[in-house]
């Protein structure tokens, strides 16, 4: 009898240690911020749309804020780097 009173105590502790752990149910944060600069301008229908595509994917389905900044050429890409 005194092993089936220690074994109902560990059940329960362990049931009250899984409750006490869980997570309620998170609502959409923006904890996450994010930066994208395109080396050249979209229109390329390669690399560089793919990657706006993904950002703006990630701001809407993920509520994540975020930057999509559109370099034109080498010589703003420093500047845009800087400024993002």
């Amino acid at each position: 009898m005194k092993s089936r009173g220690w074994m109902l105590a560990g059940l329960l502790i362990l049931i009250l240690a899984a409750v006490g752990c869980q997570r309620q149910a998170a609502q959409p944060t923006s904890e996450f911020a994010f930066a994208l600069v395109l080396p050249n301008p979209r229109g390329d229908r390669s690399f560089i749309d793919a990657s706006a595509r993904g950002a703006e994917r990630a701001q809407s389905e993920l509520q994540v804020k975020g930057n999509i900044i559109e370099a034109r050429g080498v010589s703003e890409q420093e500047q845009a780097i800087r400024g993002a």
